[in-house]
């Protein structure tokens, strides 16, 4: 199954975007006293934009039926963030974004796409 992407496109595709949400998921830090919301917001809003970017960027046969139910799911997280008005509403998004990266990520290392 992942036969069909070669090692390069792997190496200079796959691997920076996961590099890059998982830079991203760790600047969301809800613990600080002294906690911007509106810095938090924004960078939720790309750490699930590059979910999206990293399930799209795999070609969807590789995922067979669970693509449409991934690619809906994360689509439908974008669309939240954009309702957000309060901290819980915050917190619920990311382990929402939490639960779809593990999720996208666990099919992604069944492909044998990262090892």
């Amino acid at each position: 199954m992942a036969k069909e992407l070669s090692d390069e496109f792997i190496k200079v595709v796959v691997i920076p975007q996961v590099k890059n949400i998982i830079e991203l998921r760790s600047r969301i830090n809800l613990s600080n006293s002294e906690l911007d919301l509106e810095k938090v917001y924004i960078t939720l809003k790309n750490y699930i934009s590059s979910i999206k970017a990293l399930l799209i960027s795999i070609p969807k046969q590789l995922f067979g039926e669970d693509y449409i139910r991934l690619y809906r799911r994360i689509e439908g997280l974008e669309l939240s963030v954009l309702k957000i008005n309060d901290s819980n509403q915050i917190i619920r998004a990311l382990n929402a974004a939490d639960e779809a990266i593990v999720d996208l990520m666990e099919r992604i290392y069944n492909m044998n796409l990262l090892l």
